[in-house]
């Protein structure tokens, strides 16, 4: 992950992520770091601004916000997961 920029308990949890589907809260990214909400939202513009993911709120689910999903291709090719149809 340290091409991208990503170093420490952030690229573990953005390879963990990838690894399990890619798709997570910032809920989810707050409570593995253990640390404050603001700091998991400019990590996730970060993400986005590089261009990897994309956050979205899902339709018709209530109650857990907007999820950030991983797409970028170069980050799954990092972590060996080569190219998945389905991101």
């Amino acid at each position: 992950m340290k091409p991208f920029g990503w170093r420490g308990r952030r690229a573990e949890w953005i390879a963990l992520a990838c690894f399990h589907g890619g798709v997570f809260t910032r809920a989810q990214w707050t409570s593995f770091l253990g640390c404050h909400h603001e700091k998991v939202g400019r990590a996730v513009r970060k993400l986005v601004g590089q261009g990897v993911a994309i956050e979205e709120k899902p339709p018709g689910i209530k109650g857990i916000g907007r999820i950030c999903r991983i797409h970028g291709r170069p980050i799954y090719k990092a972590l060996g997961l080569g190219d998945r149809r389905r991101r």
